[in-house]
């Protein structure tokens, strides 16, 4: 059996809110940042869609290819 994709993880609820702060702090727990919503968007997608190019460029940062 498959794991189920979540709605959202704490890292994409960081990033939507536009909060840089809480992003690096999620990223230094060493979270899976590419993990995908059920509905196929990452958290870097999310960041570039909401057009929070701080928040992109932290996450390209920390390796994210996605």
């Amino acid at each position: 059996m498959r794991p189920k994709r979540p709605l959202w993880t704490s890292l994409m609820v960081a990033v939507a809110g536009g909060s840089l702060r809480a992003t690096r702090l999620i990223l230094g727990q060493g979270v899976d940042a590419q993990v995908k919503s059920k509905n196929g968007w990452t958290a870097l997608k999310i960041a570039a869609q909401l057009k929070h190019q701080d928040i992109v460029n932290v996450l390209l940062q920390s390796g994210i290819k996605d």
